[in-house]
């Protein structure tokens, strides 16, 4: 049994697909954006297009920040809801260790394909 040679055509597709891709996943890593939503269910129906953002975090890659964090006037004093606070740090907490997978596996990529 013999194996079809890889048309060259066939190969610069898929190199330039991957390429591609990869160009588009460090694009994305360019800044890690976190919104926390709130929406109101009425008679269990869920409808995320009338959800309004309570909590909102905006980190770039080179370190610049952008948070806005849930408050409530109570008197004339901003007061943190601490639950909405606490479950929006969780979803950032999740979103960088899931950014800092990503990144190890394209500097993983580049050494692997640096070490042939």
């Amino acid at each position: 049994m013999t194996q079809q040679p890889v048309q060259t055509t066939d190969l610069r597709e898929a190199l330039q697909s991957a390429g591609r891709k990869l160009a588009e996943a460090l694009n994305d890593l360019q800044a890690l954006e976190v919104k926390t939503k709130s929406v109101d269910v009425k008679a269990g129906i869920l409808n995320e297009k009338d959800a309004r953002i309570i909590a909102y975090t905006k980190i770039e890659l080179d370190g610049d920040t952008t948070v806005i964090v849930p408050t409530q006037d109570e008197n004339g004093a901003l007061v943190l809801d601490q639950a909405m606070l606490a479950l929006h740090k969780e979803s950032v907490a999740d979103a960088m260790q899931y950014r800092t997978q990503i990144i190890n596996m394209v500097v993983d990529f580049f050494r692997q394909g640096r070490a042939r």
